[in-house]
């Protein structure tokens, strides 16, 4: 009986590949709603945390929390980072949500978002709050970009924002 030989090119074997692997990741990947539904669930601890650990930076670098924070980041980040959507760009709804939607490009929204657990953490300095609150503003598109954006990594996402993880 004779072996029939197959001969592909290194292209077409690549081609091969990345259509399987597109057609695995669209079987995984959940409808907007359901991605929206995450993100919107997430969203204020990801600002808490986000601030909390930039107040540790500029303001108390030797905090016993800053580690428990940053793991809260990372996980919510690789929680979102992690689904695919279906017929859907990330970003593009990542940067609807938060920046068009909730006005996380706002200072004053971000204050109101996280002046409460400021107080629940002794923080009370409306300045020290404030300064918090415009940083996390300036940053915003590259924090939306971090979630929404394969290419981007967590880890060095946190560790050019905060300088340490």
């Amino acid at each position: 009986m004779a072996k029939k030989i197959i001969r592909l090119t290194e292209s077409e074997l690549k081609e091969i590949v990345r259509t399987a692997t597109q057609q695995v990741l669209n079987e995984m990947a959940v409808p907007i709603k359901t991605y929206k539904a995450r993100v919107d669930s997430l969203r204020l601890q990801l600002v808490e945390n986000w601030c909390l650990c930039r107040y540790c930076q500029l303001f108390n670098p030797n905090s016993e929390y800053f580690n428990h924070w940053i793991e809260e980041i990372r996980a919510h980040m690789n929680n979102i980072k992690s689904l695919n959507v279906k017929k859907g760009d990330k970003l593009k709804i990542l940067t609807q949500m938060l920046i068009v939607d909730y006005d996380f490009d706002d200072a004053n929204t971000i204050y109101r978002i996280v002046v409460g657990k400021f107080g629940r953490e002794g923080v009370s300095d409306v300045n020290i709050i404030s300064r918090v609150c415009g940083d996390f503003v300036n940053s915003v598109n590259d924090f939306v970009k971090a979630l929404g954006m394969d290419n981007i990594i967590t880890e060095d996402y946190l560790k050019n924002t905060f300088g340490r993880n």
